[in-house]
């Protein structure tokens, strides 16, 4: 799975009907969770890896598939679980709940569907537990509880929302533009995660892919450089000093990027994690997870974090992973797109962290007659943990 530049530029033209989001008029999906999905039907190539090229890998292509269902909650959640892994799906418009239990090797139960999303991508945790979900077909971000009920929705004045990030120390909500219109990206800045954002640019940056804060309110954001209008593909990494305003490139060291993936901060162990999604090489599709040291201006990678799947072999597409820690517990969550690599069915994953390697837990979804709603994956893509 890659960025939608392409895609979104692409359908705004040629199917605006279906898609009103694209011109930042959509109607507010606070009530997308009881609702029937919103959105449209057909085939996109919005999995075009090099952004603004004409190049989509093997002709892949994906699909719209919404799941006009209503939300589905099961009314056993745990109150105070502090395990709850919450997963999107581009293509359905839903978003997953799991129940991870304390135990790594128990099986990940699906316990909430929540549909009507448009195009949902990137996903963080506020302080209380609720969550934030992009709308990157809706140009919005809407806030649900813990518990999947809807809470708020906060508009993207210039549109394609990424990930997103909250501040820990005071509340900020920062999302990524991966677009602006028909030009580079964009970082936007919530205060206490409310009301008109400030905007952020680096003049070095094209595309804005994934924002992170650290404990101390750093805020990072990376996605890759540009010219003539257009993603190169060559990874960028930024930075936004707390209590700054100015967003400056970060120099690597130490190794390569090859494509955007997560980056989150480690507390544990006082690095920025960032995500490859091609990290054997250019166009060589896999994932895994490298430590950054962080020293002034300069991030330098440590050994690499391979992410397997069930059959032990590296994961296919995990877009944005998440990183936790319960109970002294590490692991790292996410949904793997294995069908953009012609693998097995698409799979939520849980791995130890930062051991990783094989999953200690994984789920592919129910599927059957008379498995709740929906289906199965068709792209998952996000990910978050709500602990409170």
């Amino acid at each position: 799975m890659r960025s939608f530049k392409t895609f979104v530029l692409a359908s705004c033209v040629a199917a605006a009907a279906v898609f009103a989001g694209c011109s930042g008029g959509a109607t507010p999906s606070s009530g997308a969770a009881a609702a029937l999905g919103t959105a449209g039907a057909g085939v996109n190539a919005l999995d075009g890896r090099h952004i603004g090229k004409a190049v989509v890998p093997n002709g892949r292509q994906i699909p719209l598939r919404p799941d006009r269902r209503k939300s589905w909650i099961s009314p056993d959640i745990p109150q105070g679980n502090p395990r709850l892994l919450w997963i999107s799906d581009f293509s359905t418009g839903d978003v997953y709940l799991f129940l991870l239990s304390h135990v790594p090797s128990a099986p990940m139960k699906l316990k909430a569907v929540l549909t009507g999303f448009n195009e949902p991508q990137g996903m963080c945790v506020d302080g209380l537990g609720n969550m934030w979900i992009t709308e990157t077909g809706s140009n919005q971000i809407v806030k649900y509880s813990r518990l999947g009920q809807y809470l708020a929705t906060l508009n993207d004045p210039d549109g394609g929302p990424g990930g997103c990030s909250v501040n820990p120390v005071n509340g900020d909500l920062a999302v990524a533009n991966e677009y602006d219109g028909a030009g580079p990206g964009e970082l936007l800045v919530f205060p206490a995660a409310t009301g008109t954002p400030v905007v952020y640019t680096n003049p070095d940056m094209y595309q804005y892919d994934n924002p992170a804060y650290d404990t101390q309110g750093n805020l990072f954001v990376n996605g890759c450089t540009g010219s003539n209008g257009q993603c190169v593909d060559q990874f960028i990494l930024s930075e936004l000093p707390a209590g700054q305003a100015t967003l400056a490139t970060v120099n690597l060291a130490g190794g390569t990027i090859n494509f955007p993936g997560m980056i989150q901060w480690y507390a544990a162990g006082n690095y920025l994690a960032i995500a490859d999604q091609e990290c054997n090489g250019p166009n060589n599709i896999s994932s895994c997870i490298y430590p950054a040291t962080i020293s002034g201006s300069t991030a330098t990678l440590g050994t690499e974090i391979v992410l397997n799947n069930s059959s032990g072999s590296q994961a296919c597409d995990i877009v944005q992973p998440t990183i936790n820690s319960i109970s002294g517990k590490r692991y790292v969550a996410g949904g793997d797109y294995t069908t953009y690599c012609g693998g097995p069915p698409d799979t939520a994953y849980r791995w130890k962290f930062p051991a990783a390697g094989n999953p200690t837990q994984y789920n592919a979804g129910p599927t059957g007659p008379g498995s709740v709603p929906p289906p199965a994956f068709v792209s998952p893509w996000g990910a978050a943990i709500s602990t409170h």
